[in-house]
């Protein structure tokens, strides 16, 4: 059967889309949860940073590929949509596709907006997009940012393998919270609308004091967590987690539980409860909960802040990818 490419050019045709895109992020086992729709539809209803040049290809009835990229506005940079507060790119791609259909894709985004370049950071080892035919393009591939994780124990002995002194240090601060009256909860679902903000705020306060921005210098990151966050917690991804003190959120912490991974997304505490860690047993406490739930993976996500390290992750190296399409190579030479 052959296929049919449409290339969709507004968020109305994307939110048409959503229910076959979810369909297929659901079944696409390379897919991570910053390919989802209601992470990406999100992502582009609040910042939109270019030209919508999203790539859908269908096999009869069937949706089996979306490349969801844009035009960088001012240049003729092809991107996926999500660059920036996503921690993986990449295209989706059923399990099934074989070389015709992963030929057509890459065809697609080759054409596609006339672009003199098409660039693909922060690209997981597995990533779907390595798979596309991509020998008819100019290619660069080179190491990107690492991406530190840990292996889980069990759910009997869920910190196996994090070192001696952070085990430690962990019940140090479990001792100094509880003395304190400090306590951890879990976030529900209709709950993160409220959540998120307070997150947002103890993140950026921590942040500061540490001489960094927070993401509550972009007035458009809050609304797009709240959208993309409750659009997630919907497909049971994510997990949340609360702690207080004296009647006030001291802590927060935000991640995702897929696929057997759990990922550390967003964090934050009160800098005037420093000396309880709340940041530290919040990670402990949401180890043991993915364990508890058949999770082999911790995943810290993208950076090397040394904090990580201190859990005993080791790095995860991600790609960054750079393709010319073939047609520009024979203009230029």
């Amino acid at each position: 059967m052959s296929f049919v490419a449409k290339t969709l050019t507004t968020l109305e045709q994307m939110e048409d889309l959503r229910s076959a895109w979810r369909a297929l992020w659901r079944r696409a086992g390379a897919a991570t949860v910053f390919q989802s729709p209601g992470w990406l539809i999100a992502w582009w209803r609040y910042f939109a940073p270019g030209q919508l040049t999203c790539i859908a290809l269908w096999r009869g009835e069937e949706l089996v590929a979306i490349a969801p990229l844009y035009r960088e506005a001012g240049s003729r940079c092809l991107l996926p949509l999500g660059v920036s507060l996503s921690d993986c790119l990449d295209v989706l791609l059923a399990d099934d596709a074989n070389h015709d259909a992963r030929h057509s894709l890459q065809a697609q985004i080759a054409r596609a907006a006339d672009a003199d370049e098409i660039c693909f950071p922060d690209v997981a080892p597995n990533a779907s997009v390595l798979g596309l035919a991509l020998n008819e393009d100019l290619a660069s591939k080179r190491p990107g940012q690492p991406s530190p994780e840990l292996a889980l124990g069990p759910a009997d002995n869920p910190l196996k393998n994090v070192p001696a002194h952070q085990r430690q240090n962990l019940r140090t601060a479990e001792n100094r919270a509880r003395r304190r009256g400090c306590a951890i909860a879990e976030i529900l679902p209709d709950e993160l609308l409220n959540f998120v903000p307070a997150l947002t705020r103890v993140h950026g306060a921590r942040q500061r004091q540490v001489g960094h921005a927070g993401l509550d210098q972009d007035a458009r990151v809050l609304p797009f967590f709240r959208e993309a966050f409750v659009a997630l917690a919907q497909e049971g991804v994510v997990r949340a987690y609360s702690m207080a003190c004296e009647n006030r959120l001291i802590g927060g912490y935000l991640g995702f539980l897929h696929r057997g991974r759990a990922s550390y997304y967003l964090g934050g505490f009160d800098p005037e409860f420093a000396f309880e860690s709340p940041g530290t047993i919040l990670i402990g406490h949401a180890m043991r909960c993915a364990a508890d739930e058949g999770a082999h993976t911790f995943d810290f996500l993208r950076g090397a802040e040394p904090y990580k390290y201190y859990w005993g992750a080791r790095d995860r190296r991600l790609l960054s990818l750079s393709f010319v399409p073939q047609a520009h190579v024979e203009l230029a030479s």
